[in-house]
């Protein structure tokens, strides 16, 4: 029996009923079957022409979370480039216009991206968005296949929510690995094989989905007019989210991946932040001198005892993701 015969033979209710049930089985980017409804997208610093390019992929990667009658996603970036500079930024206006159809541009000139993401306070977010996706700009997104259009958020979603997680950052490919540090290598490793990650107590700010109340704390830890940089948060955070968030655990959904974009060969590109190493580590301790004398918290004990099993790629690890 086919279909339409078996609504010929129901009550009218009955084939309403059914049909319900048949759209609610369909899976939307207009609605997932997830606690993460609504999220805002945050790029918080755009003024280069290569990084736009970037930012465009993404964007079209992002369209169906962008679109429609309830788009899961609302996105606003961040431009530190002013109009009048010698830079070619705004010059790409098909660029600019392919993006501004789904984005709000707000120019806050010469600004860094914790200054920028401290305009994102949670009380003007918090009863609207469920979570937080903190993009930057030298990052591209990946889908899960080479020729896939669409990057699998809603597959991270759904990995946040069934691992109960307030964090999650996906594999990061090129990511950081300065300083020796071996535990960083997680960022970039590859999933065990019968699961989709790992559960980690470092996670390196490069796309991070954070659940409202977690981005909360990350707020309350952005001191920009002593560490505009962004040094040191990494480091903080998972200890200070425990202090918190309720049931704060962070996760990398390794079969997930972005590619850390970029390329240090060409003149101009690289890095956008000259600000020099000693600059850095001195609004490090700035703002540790500051929170433990006004606000009573530790900061430079808790960078100093990161929750590490050990030094090697999976010190960080704390269980798997599934």
């Amino acid at each position: 029996m086919n279909i339409l015969n078996l609504f010929s033979r129901l009550p009218l209710l009955a084939v309403l009923i059914l049909i319900m049930l048949l759209l609610l089985a369909v899976p939307s980017c207009g609605h997932l079957p997830t606690s993460l409804q609504r999220g805002l997208l945050v790029i918080p610093g755009l003024g280069r022409s290569d990084r736009l390019q970037t930012v465009e992929h993404n964007i079209k990667m992002l369209e169906p979370y962008l679109t429609g009658p309830s788009p899961v996603l609302d996105c606003v970036i961040y431009i530190y480039t002013p109009r009048d500079s010698t830079s070619d930024f705004w010059k790409q206006e098909q660029s600019l216009n392919n993006i501004g159809k789904h984005c709000d541009f707000i120019e806050h000139h010469g600004r860094r991206v914790t200054e920028n993401l401290y305009m994102v306070q949670p009380s003007l977010i918090e009863g609207i968005y469920d979570f937080v996706f903190i993009l930057f700009d030298d990052c591209k997104l990946i889908g899960i296949k080479e020729s896939d259009t669409v990057f699998p958020l809603a597959n991270m979603l759904h990995i946040v929510d069934r691992n109960k997680l307030t964090i999650a950052s996906p594999r990061v490919v090129g990511a950081n690995t300065g300083g020796g540090q071996k535990f960083r290598l997680i960022m970039q490793t590859p999933a065990i094989e019968g699961t989709e990650g790992y559960v980690s107590t470092f996670v390196e700010m490069f796309c991070w989905v954070i659940r409202t109340n977690a981005y909360r704390a990350l707020w309350q830890l952005l001191y920009p007019s002593v560490n505009p940089f962004g040094w040191g948060y990494d480091f903080w955070f998972d200890y200070y989210g425990k202090l918190k968030v309720p049931g704060h655990k962070m996760g990398i959904t390794s079969n997930i991946m972005v590619k850390h974009d970029q390329d240090f060969s060409a003149p101009g590109e690289g890095r956008t932040d000259t600000a020099s190493v000693k600059e850095k580590w001195k609004g490090v301790q700035n703002q540790e001198k500051y929170y433990k004398n006004y606000l009573g918290i530790d900061l430079t004990n808790i960078r100093q005892h990161l929750d590490l099993s050990n030094t090697s790629w999976n010190g960080a690890v704390k269980g798997y993701l599934y």
